[in-house]
């Protein structure tokens, strides 16, 4: 038994001028009898007698001190990893013995064995696999263990589980989830004998991510934009938008220059010399129009309630996605800015690849 005797408590004053018994120390002794003698060593006379000296029974000591020994003694057991029939019949009777439910034993032996089934199950998939022997080592350590199969079972697939997502946090980095790389993650979960049971959220965001690279890599995905098109020309993306551009307007109008007022006859005044005006402008935003817009494999196309609007993609030098928009850089006239609730992320995918197919 590897548990080390203790020393008794020194009782207080109190006790010691009225004789009275100190039981705090009778866990204590009882600690220090399985120390020395083991549980087979312990017959229910001892038990009585420590009852008839402290004037008390065993299960009238405090509750969280008799479920702190029954903790020490099965990690005690535990020290080689395994439970013989003898140390499980040892530790009913100290259950029985210490007045312990069922069901807090139960939780006490979980807490005490699943960290020892988790360290092992967490070295067997550090290769990301997990061969039918050593699946057999594990099912063999739960037994041993007394862990009940439902809880070695939940242990291991959240152990697996982390396996999986430190994959495919490192392979979705990018934001994009290769062919390649979704294969090889259903390999691992394969070989680590669990499933990808991914939520609705993580489901979408593992679809978003295949695209994203399809985009980058692959085939423009096409939709079915509902207007005609030129010969040859691909929709691949519509929204509602509001048109906005740039114009200057002038905030007002600051004067200066030297000049001199002089008194000609009674309210009368002259002034002499310069005035200097300057106008001070800005630009503002200006809201024109609101419709629907297009991406095209050549153009993007605003079909407005006033007017309709084109701007090949050949003509843009430049973009900026923001959260609510996109603003184009014209190589020539107006530049605009297109404002959507639409998903701006992978407008901006599709208008970069687009605009990179033509170069």
């Amino acid at each position: 038994m590897n548990i080390q005797q203790q020393p008794l408590q020194k009782p207080s004053l109190l006790h010691r001028l009225f004789g009275l018994p100190y039981r705090p120390n009778f866990l204590l002794e009882f600690r220090n009898m399985i120390a020395s003698h083991d549980i087979d060593g312990i017959s229910a006379d001892h038990v009585t007698g420590l009852e008839a000296k402290y004037r008390c029974g065993i299960t009238g000591t405090n509750p969280e001190s008799r479920a702190r020994l029954y903790e020490e003694v099965l990690g005690a057991y535990l020290f080689d990893q395994r439970l013989s029939e003898r140390e499980r019949e040892n530790l009913g009777w100290l259950r029985e013995t210490l007045g312990i439910s069922h069901e807090d034993a139960r939780k006490i032996r979980e807490k005490t064995v699943a960290p020892i089934f988790r360290r092992n199950a967490e070295k067997l998939v550090a290769d990301d696999a997990l061969s039918d022997e050593q699946k057999r080592s594990l099912d063999e350590l739960a037994d041993a263990i007394a862990l009940p199969e439902a809880v070695a079972n939940r242990i291991y697939a959240e152990v697996a589980g982390v396996r999986v997502q430190r994959y495919l946090d490192a392979a979705t980095a990018d934001q994009q989830l290769s062919p390649e790389e979704d294969e090889e993650l259903r390999s691992i979960a394969r070989n680590l004998r669990v499933a990808i049971q991914a939520d609705h959220t993580t489901q979408r965001t593992l679809d978003r991510y295949r695209l994203f690279w399809q985009i980058e890599n692959g085939e423009l995905p096409e939709i079915d934009g509902g207007i005609n098109l030129y010969r040859g020309e691909s929709c691949y993306f519509r929204c509602d938008a509001a048109w906005h551009e740039l114009k200057q307007v002038t905030r007002r109008l600051n004067y200066g220059g030297p000049t001199m007022r002089i008194k000609i006859m009674k309210g009368v005044y002259w002034r002499a010399g310069s005035l200097g005006v300057q106008r001070v402008s800005a630009d503002v935003l200006q809201h024109l129009d609101d419709g629907s817009l297009f991406l095209t494999s050549k153009r993007l196309i605003f079909m407005g309630r006033k007017k309709n609007r084109t701007i090949r993609l050949n003509r843009i030098l430049d973009f900026e996605i923001f959260s609510n928009g996109v603003q184009i850089e014209k190589d020539a006239g107006a530049s605009p800015f297109l404002e959507t609730t639409a998903d701006m992320e992978l407008f901006g995918l599709l208008l970069g690849r687009a605009i990179r197919d033509l170069g």
